[in-house]
């Protein structure tokens, strides 16, 4: 049967002197520094230089390393210059998204003159967002974006059609609802704000 081990993990890190969330190179540094001046081939005893082997062994064996979360990119990591057709496209379906926004001056606020400038709206910050961040942008910064970008084209629809006639404004909190459901669409739930898009 195996001897039954007289240390934790605290006892053991005391032995290498070492502290206790040590990393496992550490816990081999420090026992080969101590072997040199324990191994009973130098002068040590057999009963220290097994403790120590016993202390080594088992800091190794209950290693677990910390969760340490990531470190999140800064703005200026994450952004970069959109390539021209990008950029093309996120103007072009912007600027249709506020001519559309043009609609309920000609015909009245319903559903059917709102829905188009809501999704367009939405569809030209998507498209803006993915322009202006790179790839391993998290989805913090993607919301952020995203969420820009829709005000701005929310704030020219608003004045377009308010300049033509027939303010949006009274439906602006229906404008909203596009733009939250694509948040929540690319946000899975409980996956974190700073998690990196895959």
């Amino acid at each position: 049967m195996g001897q039954v081990s007289r240390l934790d993990r605290e006892g053991a890190a005391r032995v290498l002197g070492v502290p206790s969330d040590v990393e496992p190179n550490e816990v081999r540094r420090a026992f080969r520094l101590w072997a040199a001046v324990l191994h009973p081939d130098q002068g040590g005893s057999d009963a220290d230089f097994a403790l120590l082997c016993e202390a080594r062994a088992l800091m190794l064996a209950t290693y677990s390393p910390a969760i340490r979360p990531e470190s999140r990119h800064t703005w200026r990591q994450i952004l970069r210059w959109p390539a021209r057709m990008e950029l093309a496209t996120a103007l072009t379906v912007g600027l249709v998204a506020i001519l559309v926004a043009l609609l309920p001056a000609w015909r009245g606020l319903s559903a059917t003159t709102v829905a188009p400038a809501m999704l367009l709206g939405v569809a030209a910050s998507w498209l803006a967002t993915r322009a202006v961040l790179r790839s391993d942008a998290d989805m913090g910064h993607r919301v952020v974006v995203t969420t820009v970008c829709w005000i701005v084209v929310v704030v020219l629809q608003v004045a377009a059609s308010t300049t033509a006639g027939e303010s949006l404004l009274p439906v602006l909190p229906v404008l909203a609802v596009p733009l939250v459901a694509s948040v929540s669409l690319v946000l899975a739930p409980g996956a974190g704000l700073w998690r990196p898009r895959h």
